[in-house]
């Protein structure tokens, strides 16, 4: 899945100082467990093109295919696990499927 990460305008001047970009993607539907993929840029600089895909499996017998959600969280400490005051995140309002080009994820968020 390949596309570009941008920040909502009235969020660009919030990011978090040394902020980590995580890109994640989950089987849909799927709530629980570790994600199927994920990407972590540090130091990102927006707009950011991304690519992800089976060279991110968390699990390398896991099968990068079907019906995908992805959400990106820029994330001040590092921790792709942790939610903190400030760090920002956004998700696609559709799946997309393996080979998909020119996705555009947005943070808009701001938690």
């Amino acid at each position: 899945v390949r596309g570009s990460i941008e920040i909502a305008p009235e969020l660009a001047g919030q990011l978090p100082a040394e902020a980590v970009l995580f890109v994640i993607a989950r089987i849909r539907g799927a709530s629980g467990g570790p994600p199927l993929a994920v990407l972590r840029l540090p130091a990102p600089r927006f707009p950011l093109p991304f690519a992800i895909g089976a060279q991110n499996l968390m699990i390398p017998s896991q099968r990068f295919e079907g019906d995908l959600t992805l959400t990106a969280q820029l994330d001040g400490d590092g921790n792709a696990s942790t939610r903190l005051p400030g760090d920002l995140r956004g998700e696609l309002p559709e799946p997309v499927r393996p080979g998909a080009e020119g996705v555009r994820l947005l943070l808009d968020q701001r938690l």
